[in-house]
């Protein structure tokens, strides 16, 4: 199935749906990572409340993975920097994100994230795209304060609703080796670059992270993010964009 793949609640139930146009979901029976039927059910998408588009056993993380936030190159790292996120920390487009009681400094990125499709254990990266489901967009919250020494690869990323993903899947012609993405702040973009800067592509991530854990379907991989990740305050509105994928908005409260 190709399309934009979404993941919504309406009466207590969740469903996946297809996208169609810009205000309408067709219905999805089944779980779009194994057996599922397209229906002909259509549902005005401003009736549902869209949630994460895939539902994560773990999310993994990719550290200074640009240029433009790293001096060092693949010779000094060697392997990616990975980091694990709960997947209570996921929510959907048009969410609020929480900005924790405990916390005085709270800082947004954008990040293009993977999604993957089937069962992945140590996946050359001749073969990564093959276990790909397709690309979503995301927002990678940090709690700054609650860094460790040098470390940032801890607690202070794990805070609930520290991860908006959505608001769909797409599994179209994307090329992840060369997107524009962005991330604006209360309508001013504080943010711009292209995946292009990745130090550790997303085929590299994909066989780096299934030689460690094995990758289950629906799992999301955070590819990282360019320069210039901002701070945020109660009040503030998210908008990330990814060329072929869209926007998510997001609410911090």
């Amino acid at each position: 199935m190709i399309g934009r793949m979404c993941r919504f609640l309406i009466n207590n139930s969740v469903s996946y749906g297809l996208l169609e146009d810009k205000d309408k979901v067709i219905v999805i029976e089944g779980n779009i990572f194994e057996k599922y039927k397209i229906t002909g059910k259509k549902i005005d998408l401003k009736e549902v409340s869209l949630l994460p588009p895939c539902n994560a056993t773990k999310i993994i993380g990719a550290g200074t993975n640009y240029r433009s936030v790293s001096n060092n190159g693949k010779d000094s790292l060697k392997n990616p920097i990975i980091f694990l996120k709960p997947p209570t920390s996921l929510i959907g487009a048009g969410k609020n994100i929480i900005y924790p009681e405990i916390s005085k400094k709270v800082a947004a990125e954008v990040e293009l994230a993977v999604v993957i499709g089937k069962v992945a254990k140590k996946v050359s990266m001749d073969t990564a795209k093959d276990y790909i489901f397709g690309y979503t967009i995301t927002v990678d919250l940090t709690a700054a304060d609650f860094i460790n020494g040098k470390s940032i690869w801890n607690i202070s990323k794990m805070f609930d609703t520290f991860t908006p993903l959505g608001p769909y899947i797409s599994n179209g012609d994307i090329d992840p080796l060369n997107l524009n993405l962005k991330l604006k702040l209360n309508e001013v973009t504080v943010q711009d670059g292209n995946t292009k800067d990745m130090i550790f592509n997303v085929y590299e991530l994909i066989s780096y992270t299934s030689s460690v854990m094995t990758l289950m379907p629906g799992d999301v991989i955070l590819t990282g993010t360019p320069a210039a990740a901002i701070e945020v305050k109660r009040g503030d509105t998210l908008e990330a964009n990814i060329e072929g994928l869209g926007s998510l908005i997001n609410f911090v409260k």
